[in-house]
C-alpha cells in the first residue's frame, strides 16, 4: 500500500488517540496537516507530531490536498465539517458520534455519495481486542446459538448499542422499548480528558431491543458502580471478559488470556478451551503504545481508500448504531414501544435540532453558515 496523506482536522482531546496511532503507522500516513480553530492547538500538536497547523480548514484542504481527512471536532460539528471535506473530494474518517441526528447523518452520506469518497466512522468499541476475541467465541459455536445479549453501564449511547449489534451478530433490529427516570441525587464529580463534569441528578434509561432470529437485547445506564456486559447462548455465555461453557450439567469458567510479549506489546487473547480458541493482533507490529481499536479504524480507511472498497464498519453501520440509541430515546419520551426503521424524524431529533440551533446560532441543515462556528472544544 502506497504511504497516504493524512490531515487531522481538530487538535483537541478526541485527537489525542489519533495522533500516536497515525505516527506509528508510518509505512501507510504520512501526517502532512493539522487543522484547528484554535493556533495553539494545532501549532503545538505539529511540532509534537510533524506536519504543518492551519487554522483554516479551506487552505489546508487546497495547500496540502490529503488523501484522508481524519475529523476529531466535537460532535455538533461532524456533519458540517463532513460536508466541506467531501466537497472538497477528501475521503474521511469521522469520530464518534458520526452526527447527532439520523437527517443530518444522511445528509454526511449523500454527500460522500455525490463526491465518490470514502467515509468511515472511527467506532471502537466492537474493534477492542476483547470485544474482537468474543466474536471468535461466537463464530466457534461454543455457547451455541445466541439468545440474550446486555450492556449495563458499560457504555451509553451509540457505543452500547453498537457492542449489542456487535453480539447479535449485527442482525438487524425490528422492535424497541424505552423507559427512563430521573432522580434529585448527591453530587458526583468526574473528570473527562481537560473537562470536569459535575451531575446532581440520577437519569436511568432502560431499553430492550428486539433483534431478528428471537434475540433480545437489553440496555441500562445510569450511576451504578456495576458495569458489564454478557452475551447468553443456549450452551454458555460470556460475562465481561469471561467464558462459561455448559457440560454434563457443569459450569465450565475460561478466563480470556492475554498473551504480550517482552515488551508488553499484545500478542493475542487465548481462551483455554478445547480446541483453544484465539484472537491473534494483527497490529502487534504498531505496538502497545497505542490502541489497538484506533489502529484498526485508521486501517479500515486506509485500505478503503487504496483498494476503491467500502470501509469495514462504514457510516451505514453508525447510522444504525444511532438509530437504536434514538428509537430508544423516544420510546422512553412517548411511553411507548416503536417498531424498527425508524421512517420519519423522531421528537427527539427535533429536540436535539431545537437546541442546535439555541446553543449555535444556526439551524443545523445551515451547513455553509456553521463552518463559520466556533464550535466548544472537547
Amino acid at each position: 500500500m502506497e504511504r497516504q496523506k493524512i490531515a487531522v482536522i481538530g487538535a483537541g482531546r478526541r485527537s489525542s488517540a489519533h495522533f500516536p496511532a497515525i505516527v506509528r503507522m508510518k509505512d501507510i500516513f504520512d501526517l502532512v496537516a493539522v487543522c484547528d480553530v484554535s493556533e495553539e492547538y494545532a501549532r503545538r500538536a505539529t511540532e509534537r507530531y510533524g506536519g504543518k497547523a492551519y487554522t483554516d480548514l479551506l487552505a489546508m484542504l487546497e495547500n496540502d490536498k490529503p488523501d484522508i481527512a481524519d475529523i476529531c471536532t466535537p460532535g455538533d460539528s461532524h456533519h458540517v465539517i463532513a460536508n466541506f471535506v467531501a466537497e472538497h473530494e477528501v475521503n474521511m474518517i469521522v469520530e464518534t458520534p458520526v452526527a447527532i441526528t439520523l437527517p443530518l447523518i444522511d445528509l454526511m452520506i449523500k454527500a460522500a455519495e455525490r463526491h465518490d469518497v470514502k467515509l468511515e466512522c472511527a467506532e471502537n468499541v466492537w474493534r477492542f481486542p476483547e470485544e474482537r476475541m468474543k466474536r471468535e467465541i461466537l463464530n466457534s459455536g461454543m455457547i451455541g446459538r445466541v439468545a440474550r445479549v446486555s450492556c449495563v453501564n458499560k457504555w451509553g449511547g451509540y457505543h452500547a448499542m453498537n457492542a449489542l449489534r456487535s453480539y447479535a451478530s449485527f442482525r438487524e433490529a425490528g422492535w424497541v422499548m424505552g423507559r427512563t427516570k430521573t432522580w434529585d441525587a448527591q453530587l458526583v464529580r468526574r473528570k473527562a480528558g481537560p473537562i470536569m463534569r459535575e451531575s446532581s441528578k440520577d437519569s436511568w434509561l432502560e431499553g430492550l431491543i428486539e433483534f431478528e432470529d428471537n434475540i433480545l437485547g437489553i440496555y441500562s445506564q445510569g450511576r451504578s458502580r456495576i458495569h458489564y456486559t454478557e452475551i447468553v447462548g443456549l450452551k454458555g455465555w460470556i460475562t465481561n471478559e469471561e467464558l462459561c461453557i455448559l457440560e454434563g450439567g457443569t459450569e465450565l469458567a475460561y478466563p480470556m488470556n492475554m498473551v504480550k510479549d517482552a515488551k508488553g506489546n499484545l500478542h493475542s487473547i487465548e481462551v483455554d478451551t478445547r480446541p483453544k480458541i484465539t484472537w491473534e493482533n494483527p497490529f502487534k507490529k504498531y505496538g502497545n503504545h497505542v490502541s489497538v481499536a484506533v489502529v484498526d479504524e485508521l486501517m479500515s480507511i486506509a485500505e478503503a481508500v487504496a483498494k476503491d472498497q467500502e470501509p469495514e464498519y462504514g457510516a451505514l453501520n453508525a447510522r444504525k448504531d444511532q438509530e437504536l440509541s434514538i428509537a430508544i430515546s423516544e420510546s422512553a419520551l412517548k411511553e411507548s414501544p416503536l417498531n424498527l426503521p425508524l421512517t420519519t424524524i423522531t421528537s427527539h431529533e427535533q429536540m436535539t435540532h431545537e437546541r442546535y440551533e439555541q446553543t449555535h446560532g444556526y439551524d443545523p441543515f445551515k451547513v455553509d453558515e456553521l463552518l463559520r462556528v466556533h464550535f466548544p472544544m472537547l
